[in-house]
């Protein structure tokens, strides 16, 4: 690898905002590209990591596979892609994620995503001035917070991508209902599940499954509850029933949704990559789909599908970062 990766700690603020006491330092790691100093301004992306996931995976290699920096790396130091900064910050809780969105539960991490962090990197790296200069990218969770970025907060990320991005919640969230059921029920209760994931991780694959619903139901309630861990499940633990008033106010968080409320409008978005595959274990390019139709296309967007599943989404990351750099360079001051 010819760039450097620097590794810095951040408090936040806003992380520290939720019932679960969220631990407000927060590591992050910045590549800077072969023959970078202080005097010279780049554009920067920021990588949001996929549930389940830490911020470092994208940084640093696995066995026999590169990390999307590393190639990234590769392309700048060939000349194929203009040079940029590249971040990746802890977003972890400890039921696997953030979704990167205000939760009063887990921490308002879109906050963080959208004010501290930018302000942060500007101080200690040399950006391009305006918000041109900041790209937002992720897979899976992590396409669905660069989405709820894109539609909650415009004016921060000028460029995005999100490849397989959660959506389209009666599609590929409500048939995990029934599993995450399951665990609770095997558990014995929501609280014992939780926790038992919480302080030792998922012990199966219905407890990993369980996780991911878990997840999203502390990001998305806005009302909490007063015991541990602050949230209800939409469904009976006896019979499996979904509550579909309560269900209902979980999917006011998608971002079809979301879109719907703004007539397909996402402003002050110059570059917009979708892509997902064809054969999505989830759904999810029935969701992207939608979404893409959805759109009002006032800016570029590029939306692909590719022959695959949702395994190892962070791969597609070494085709659309190119991109996201030009648009980057394009859009900047």
């Amino acid at each position: 690898m010819q760039g450097t990766i620097q590794t810095r700690h951040i408090t936040s603020a806003a992380v520290a905002k939720g019932r679960f006491r969220l631990s407000p330092r927060r590591q992050l790691c910045v590549y800077e590209p072969p023959g970078y100093t202080q005097a010279t301004a780049l554009p920067c992306v920021v990588l949001l990591p996929a549930f389940g996931r830490g911020h470092g995976e994208l940084f640093f290699s696995q066995p026999w596979k590169p990390s999307p920096i590393e190639r990234l790396d590769a392309l700048i130091a060939a000349g194929s892609v203009p040079p940029l900064l590249a971040c990746s910050v802890d977003t972890w809780t400890p039921l696997g994620g953030s979704q990167f969105v205000d939760s009063p539960i887990l921490g308002n991490f879109q906050q963080f995503l959208a004010h501290e962090l930018p302000a942060f990197l500007r101080t200690h790296w040399n950006i391009k001035p305006g918000a041109g200069a900041l790209g937002l990218m992720g897979a899976s969770s992590g396409g669905f917070g660069v989405l709820r970025m894109l539609l909650d907060c415009p004016g921060v990320y000028a460029a995005a991508a999100a490849h397989a991005p959660d959506g389209a919640f009666d599609l590929s969230l409500r048939p995990w209902l029934l599993r995450a059921a399951q665990a609770e029920q095997r558990a014995g209760s929501l609280e014992h599940l939780a926790r038992r994931i919480a302080t030792e991780g998922p012990k199966d694959q219905l407890e990993y499954e369980a996780a991911i619903v878990l997840t999203c139901l502390a990001a998305y309630t806005q009302r909490p509850s007063a015991a541990w861990p602050h949230f209800e499940v939409p469904f009976s633990l006896e019979t499996g029933q979904v509550d579909e008033v309560a269900w209902g106010e979980i999917c006011l968080a998608d971002p079809l949704r979301r879109l719907a409320q703004q007539a397909g409008v996402i402003k002050d978005v110059k570059f917009l990559y979708l892509d997902a595959g064809t054969e999505d274990e989830f759904g999810l390019n029935y969701a992207t789909d939608a979404f893409f139709r959805a759109m009002v296309h006032g800016s570029e967007v590029v939306f692909e599908r590719f022959a695959g599943g949702h395994r190892g989404l962070s791969a597609r990351f070494a085709h659309s970062l190119p991109m996201m750099a030009r648009a980057l360079w394009d859009s900047a001051v």
